[in-house]
């Protein structure tokens, strides 16, 4: 039988989880600098049109995809 003690542990442990991923900065960091990224866009949107800010975002996205692809050390073409 599940004692109290032992259902609230299994309630918190995720909350538990969550904590430990977002003090580590190798997880942290990242998704600050995704969810800035996206709120940024939001605002972009509000204020100039989709038909401009979209192609730049686009543009964007690819220009830092390959920035840190280059810094990681993926090689971008194959040939």
């Amino acid at each position: 039988m599940a004692t109290p003690t032992n259902i609230w542990r299994q309630l918190l442990s995720p909350l538990s989880d969550l904590t430990t991923l977002f003090l580590n900065w190798r997880f942290s960091v990242p998704f600050i600098v995704n969810q800035s990224a996206s709120v940024m866009f939001i605002y972009l949107i509000s204020i100039f049109p989709v038909s401009v800010i979209v192609p730049c975002v686009n543009a964007l996205q690819f220009v830092f995809t390959a920035i840190v692809g280059h810094l990681i050390g993926k090689r971008l073409f194959i040939i």
